[in-house]
């Protein structure tokens, strides 16, 4: 992400991605006010807690985007849906390092998370 300007002179907040000898322009939109005034500050770093949060819609697009121009399939990230009567209850638990060895092995293999190794193994014992 670089910032530029405009044949107008606006402030410019581009992303790009260079491949080899190619420079591809990703987007280019006019800075929102708070970038203008982030850069006549010179701060180093993103204000991420004045970040727009992405839509859905727009992360079904980047998806889609990546899939056609790629080939590539996204992982599917986050928990599984659970019914109402299997909803999870936090908890704070003290194991031993070789559970958690095991389960981050298994959970690899699997593709999943090590926590639902760890219930799905404790599950049934209580079964």
């Amino acid at each position: 992400m670089d910032f530029g300007t405009s044949y107008r002179q606006r402030l410019l907040v581009v992303v790009y991605t260079v491949r080899g000898e190619t420079t591809r322009i990703i987007s280019a939109r006019t800075a929102p006010v708070m970038s203008v005034s982030v850069m006549k500050k010179k701060v180093t770093e993103f204000p991420f807690e004045s970040a727009r949060r992405i839509t859905p819609v727009e992360v079904e697009a980047a998806t889609k985007a990546v899939k056609e121009q790629f080939d590539i399939e996204s992982p599917k990230r986050g928990r599984p849906p659970k019914d109402e009567n299997e909803r999870y209850e936090p908890v704070s638990i003290r194991l031993h390092p070789k559970v958690i060895e095991w389960a981050n092995k298994e959970a690899e293999k699997r593709g999943v998370g090590y926590q639902t190794i760890i219930n799905e193994a404790l599950l049934r014992l209580t079964l």
